[in-house]
């Protein structure tokens, strides 16, 4: 989409942006920043090292503590994150997820922000998904089907 197109008033799709530490960054406008620091982050982390057996652990973590048994062993960082963000897409889609999704809509048409690099699974591009679906796919729970 150009800019003159943008200018006479044709939406943008909403867009995954990462945080970034680098001196004078800001965040873009109309930009939702949803890491674990905000109710809208992913609770399912991966371990920051390598077990000793070389696979990598997801686990479910609530108020920055451990919550629960493992989710998971995986052989590489990247499949372990992408397993977390799936882990994350049950939790949002699954039985009891409706309070989740009503909160996800609140993102409807923002863009988000989180550290994962752009080119890496990320739980936003879940939100993203969810909070833009056509209106015709959400029901008055805010569920997608």
């Amino acid at each position: 989409m150009t800019s003159a197109s943008r200018s006479k008033g044709e939406d943008v799709a909403p867009v995954r942006v990462q945080l970034r530490r680098t001196k004078g960054w800001r965040m873009p406008a109309n930009t939702v920043k949803v890491d674990r620091t905000t109710a809208h982050g992913n609770p399912y982390k991966v371990d920051g090292f390598r077990r000793s057996d070389g696979t990598w652990e997801v686990f479910l973590c609530t108020d920055g503590k451990l919550a629960g048994p493992p989710a998971g062993f995986l052989p590489t960082r990247r499949e372990a994150v992408g397993a977390s963000v799936e882990l994350f897409r049950g939790r949002m889609t699954g039985d009891q997820g409706g309070l989740l999704r009503k909160h996800a809509l609140s993102l409807r048409g923002k863009n988000l922000a989180c550290w994962c690099p752009l080119d890496a699974p990320c739980h936003a591009d879940v939100l993203l998904e969810l909070a833009n679906a056509p209106a015709h796919l959400t029901d008055q729970e805010g569920q997608n089907r």
